[in-house]
């Protein structure tokens, strides 16, 4: 759809309407999205992001949130399953047994199951918004000079005597003095 030139206002509205609908009616993944609008998934998944903050009502995103927590729920309950399992090592269509007969447990399936798990807590908190950045209060002459107010009223300093002794003491250093 756009791939390759740049989009006009209207395009990009309409390929994130189309992103969203596909994502929460279609249950469509970002990669699927993404070869039925010509765009990448990242693209797609941008979209999607835009869409949910841009043109949809609060009441609908907590709902479309809700929706693809629950599905991660399921995900996530399906890989804890296969960390309980035992699958056993199968090396050439046979089952790999140790000295005793017993068949080795093949950890592959286990170890997916953690990445897995480990993207689900992530998809979770970029959901759940717990890794946007915090805002601070911007640094400015005039805040700093109120915080350093403060902190002479704190520990009982004048300010101006102070500043009129760092000022004899760069002279000094100077050797203007």
């Amino acid at each position: 759809m756009t791939r390759g030139r740049a989009a006009t206002r209207a395009q990009i509205v309409f390929r994130q309407s189309e992103v969203l609908r596909l994502r929460i009616s279609e249950h469509l993944t970002f990669r699927q999205i993404a070869d039925s609008l010509d765009i990448s998934a990242q693209q797609a998944h941008r979209d999607f992001t835009a869409a949910l903050r841009d043109h949809v009502p609060a009441e609908e995103v907590a709902e479309a949130r809700k929706a693809e927590l629950l599905k991660l729920d399921r995900y996530e309950q399906e890989m804890e399953r296969i960390l309980r399992t035992n699958q056993p090592l199968v090396s050439s269509g046979k089952v790999v047994t140790d000295a005793d007969g017993n068949p080795v447990v093949d950890a592959g399936p286990k170890v997916a199951a953690i990445g897995r798990l480990l993207s689900i807590a992530q998809q979770r908190s970029r959901l759940m918004g717990l890794n946007t950045p915090t805002q601070s209060a911007a640094l400015t002459p005039e805040t700093l000079r109120a915080a350093l107010a403060e902190h002479a009223r704190e520990l009982g300093v004048d300010l101006e005597v102070a500043r009129e002794a760092a000022r004899r003491s760069l002279r000094v250093v100077d050797g203007s003095a």
